[in-house]
């Protein structure tokens, strides 16, 4: 099982360690209840995404460069967009 965005590469014993972790009462619940929060707050945010986008159709919202981001905040995407300091 690859973590995908992480670069994670499992080791053999992994399977075991999950597999022992998830045969203890109320892990596997827990797991389920982590994901399911997870999945209610990606619905959250894909509404966002959707009201911002339908907001700059209608010119409720404005685009910005790139560049203007990056120069304004440098500490904060130097490492995301690839640039140095």
């Amino acid at each position: 099982m690859n973590m995908p965005g992480t670069g994670y590469q499992p080791v053999p014993h992994d399977a075991a360690f999950r597999d022992a972790l998830l045969a203890k009462p109320g892990v596997q619940k827990a797991f389920d209840a982590l994901d399911e929060a997870y999945t209610a707050l990606d619905a959250l945010w894909a509404k966002e995404a959707d009201d911002r986008l339908d907001a700059y159709k209608r010119g409720g919202l404005k685009a910005v460069a790139l560049s203007a981001v990056t120069a304004k905040y440098p500490h904060l995407l130097s490492s995301a967009v690839g640039t140095s300091d």
